[in-house]
């Protein structure tokens, strides 16, 4: 699943069809079913629903409005009929496209924020060996023949020929405006290094600056905010619009993220990575990449349309987005949503929840702030800068969903906190109830469980251990299967 948008009465959801395009669902959503769970909060006015309670066995009511929240967004979907489910949650694989941008260089690295430098160069590939360049100054039909062969003789230990075709454009308006409108529509998914945090971000600052519509990415017209951590600095966030609808993917982050080929990551940019993953390197030039554009811009060129190509091919070589997709499908949620945990692990534990008519309610937003309600997370030590001899890591094997386990901790399990001066549990509806080892099961920090009815949490944590050794047994059958086939191959 690609993206999910409701516009009125309607969810459009989006997904890759057989032959890798992006495709979109659109679901009339019933008039009874226009509403979103919220809590009764003792109201003597409201309803409770029943045979339903929140996810903190608080009596919910039905709260009528016009737009689903994301809870309800997954409950309505996962009434849908089978056939929509199996189209949404298919595992067709996209159409695949590389891009990378090169600006004007002025007096330091272009800043996203503001996009004052211009887009001098574009350029885009697919999975089959055919790349486009484009840019502000011509080549002649000579100096584009060489360019490809550059090109052909740049990658030739792969075996491969590359189709290479440059665009001229008089100016940058017109050369984004194609992009845009014409170029990108045909593109299911994108990818590049650094993409969403540069390149991506850049083109919509810079459409926004010289008049270029950049929502047309979108084939609904539709824009959604996604935030980032910064890896640095995790006090600090950076934000880039991504289209509704089209897959926008940074296969950088990906890499990092997910991928188990390379197992010493010291450095992540495209140079270091294609060098070790594929044993190509960037372009080198000489100078400043300023200088390089003025006196040599063939070589400019040639240089943009490298880059894509060797993000295309760590691709191939590694095939990490493969895990992204799989995450995304095995969690029924949309594609950049996986890079993200939590959110994969909520939408599982929200199937746990629906089996036992537990639904799930948003935290309360503080009406001063509007910011959800917090909670205090684990303790996490902060280290001491340096270099030290001596040091010691200890890893606890699965530590923490052996713990969650073998108390039954959930929301739906919890009783309250054990009060040791009249030696009885402290509730959620701030009452004392008497402590019963036969029924309750008490942690160290003094927390009660139910252990009569396995919690939500628990039947997760089983179930997605007994997945994992399937998957495990399913590939060490298939590495059997590859060993069996190369001994063959030896003897033919």
């Amino acid at each position: 699943m690609i993206s999910i948008e409701q516009e009125y009465d309607t969810l459009k959801i989006s997904f890759f069809d057989e032959n890798g395009d992006n495709k979109i669902l659109k679901a009339k959503i019933p008039e009874s079913q226009l509403f979103n769970w919220a809590n009764c909060n003792g109201d003597p006015v409201l309803t409770p629903f029943p045979g339903k309670m929140s996810q903190y066995k608080q009596p919910v009511y039905k709260k009528k409005g016009t737009y689903l929240n994301k809870y309800r967004q997954r409950e309505v979907m996962d009434k849908f009929p089978q056939h929509w489910k199996d189209m949404i949650h298919s595992r067709n694989k996209p159409r695949k496209f590389f891009m990378d941008i090169e600006t004007e260089v002025i007096d330091a690295f272009p800043d996203v924020n503001v996009g004052r430098e211009k887009i001098v160069s574009n350029s885009w590939c697919d999975e089959f060996y055919n790349g486009t360049v484009t840019g502000l100054k011509p080549l002649t039909l000579e100096q584009q023949d060489r360019l490809q062969q550059r090109v052909n003789d740049y990658f030739k230990k792969d075996g491969h020929e590359y189709k290479i075709t440059f665009k001229y454009y008089e100016s940058e308006v017109l050369m984004m405006s194609d992009l845009m409108y014409h170029e990108v529509p045909k593109m299911p998914w994108i990818s590049g290094w650094n993409f969403l945090k540069f390149d991506w971000a850049y083109i919509n600052r810079r459409c926004k600056n010289i008049g270029v519509d950049y929502t047309r990415a979108s084939p609904t017209g539709s824009m959604e905010h996604m935030s980032f951590k910064d890896k640095y600095d995790k006090s600090k966030k950076w934000k880039v619009e991504l289209p509704k609808h089209r897959a926008i993917v940074d296969y950088q982050m990906v890499y990092e993220k997910w991928d188990t080929v390379v197992k010493f990551k010291e450095n992540a940019s495209l140079d270091a990575v294609a060098k070790e993953v594929l044993g190509y390197e960037k372009v080198k030039y000489p100078g400043s990449l300023s200088d390089f554009y003025e006196n040599d811009y063939e070589g400019f060129i040639f240089y943009n349309m490298v880059d894509t190509i060797l993000v295309s091919l760590i691709d191939k070589k590694i095939a990490t987005f493969n895990t992204m997709f799989a995450i995304a499908n095995g969690a029924g949620i949309q594609l950049n949503d996986a890079q993200f945990t939590s959110v994969g692990v909520e939408a599982k534990l929200q199937k746990e929840f629906t089996d036992k008519n537990i639904v799930l309610v948003p935290r309360v937003k503080d009406e001063n702030t509007g910011h959800e309600e917090s909670y205090s997370g684990g303790y996490v030590y902060e280290p001491q800068i340096g270099i030290f001899e001596h040091a010691y890591i200890l890893d606890f094997a699965s530590m923490f969903p052996s713990i969650l386990m073998a108390f039954n901790i959930g929301t739906d399990s919890f009783v309250g906190m054990y009060d040791e001066e009249v030696k009885k549990i402290f509730t959620y509806s701030k009452e004392y109830v008497e402590y019963d080892p036969n029924i309750h099961i008490k942690s160290a920090s003094k927390a009660v469980y139910d252990k009569t009815e396995d919690s939500s949490l628990r039947c997760f944590i089983a179930n997605t251990i007994n997945e994992r050794l399937e998957a495990k047994l399913a590939s060490a059958e298939i590495e059997n299967d590859i060993k069996t086939l190369e001994e063959v191959l030896e003897t033919m």
